[in-house]
């Protein structure tokens, strides 16, 4: 289907043409039997059965803005098969059966914004692959395969406001991974298999807001694991193994904006080592509240809620005994 689609735009009253070619589920299986007028700016392939996207299939069509390949079976994309589409802003490979992503896969693509690559089999990113994205803003990875996250996967990214990786298998973050992403707000990592936080793990995050580590199984956070991280103001840690969180973790000196905790569901030992977070809370520091934000001890203390537990209180041995 061809359609012209008038768009309205309200903020500055013009009126602009946009093509889209629409073949959504229409049981389409080999993309080199449909023929796609030059002048398109948006293709919509998405909810079809596609399995292979070829090379030079795009070629020639300067105007293309967007393509919608979420909901296929694609496996393979030819090397080089967008490079003779610069114009490229928008694409969505969603829930699909992709396994590795390499770097002649997107090559290219200097003015890409937004990629989807979330719900497929992915579990190998090879060096370089994202390298020449360097106007992508939003990548989403959510929903693989992935165990480890290195140096090179993200590197010169350097306008990557948004990065989704839950829902992988990621047992380890390699310092200095997301060295490159200086312009990086959100960043997702809940329901994975992380267990330790180590320091320099979000090195160069200097402008991150938002981390997620929700859901995880990490039970140790290393001493000036988000030194770095000054602009953060909301850290998830719940639904992981936490005991403990060490006062050096932070640097609320340079750290002016105030830090959203949320760590609902830990087994949180409410002794001396949380203390300095009661003396922090409401000036510098809010605990995000939950029924399940409970202590696992010590003695009198199981079983409480955080929103209940004193700063004398937490003032204990390891024996539970208050000195």
């Amino acid at each position: 289907m061809y359609a012209t689609l008038i768009l309205l735009s309200s903020c500055l009253c013009v009126i602009t043409a946009q093509i889209v070619y629409d073949m959504h589920d229409q049981g389409i299986t080999n993309m080199l039997s449909i023929q796609i007028p030059a002048d398109t700016e948006e293709v919509r392939f998405d909810s079809n059965s596609i399995s292979h996207v070829p090379v030079n299939y795009f070629q020639n069509m300067s105007t293309l803005d967007t393509l919608w390949f979420w909901w296929n079976v694609i496996s393979s994309v030819d090397p080089y098969a967008f490079s003779g589409v610069p114009s490229l802003t928008r694409i969505d490979f969603g829930n699909n059966k992709l396994e590795q992503i390499n770097k002649t896969m997107f090559a290219g693509l200097l003015n890409l914004r937004i990629l989807w690559l979330g719900a497929n089999l992915i579990h190998e990113i090879q060096p370089g692959s994202f390298q020449d994205l360097t106007a992508l803003t939003e990548l989403y990875l959510e929903a693989n395969r992935l165990e480890i996250v290195n140096e090179t996967m993200f590197a010169n990214l350097s306008n990557l406001a948004t990065l989704e990786l839950q829902s992988n298998l990621i047992h380890m973050v390699e310092p200095g991974s997301f060295q490159d992403l200086t312009a990086l707000t959100s960043l997702n990592l809940y329901y994975n298999k992380l267990e330790v936080i180590k320091k320099k793990m979000f090195s160069g995050l200097s402008n991150l807001a938002e981390l997620w580590l929700h859901s995880n199984l990490i039970h140790t956070v290393d001493p000036g694991s988000f030194k770095e991280n000054t602009a953060l103001t909301l850290l998830n840690l719940g639904g992981n193994s936490l005991q403990t969180l060490p006062q050096c973790v932070f640097d609320p000196d340079n750290h002016p904006a105030g830090l959203l905790l949320d760590v609902y569901n830990n087994p949180l030992r409410c002794d001396e080592s949380w203390r300095w977070v009661k003396q922090l809370e409401g000036d510098w520091i809010t605990i995000k509240y939950s029924s399940s934000t409970t202590c696992a001890g010590p003695g009198d203390l199981n079983g409480r809620t955080w929103d209940t537990i004193t700063e004398q209180e937490l003032n204990c041995t390891a024996q539970g005994q208050y000195l």
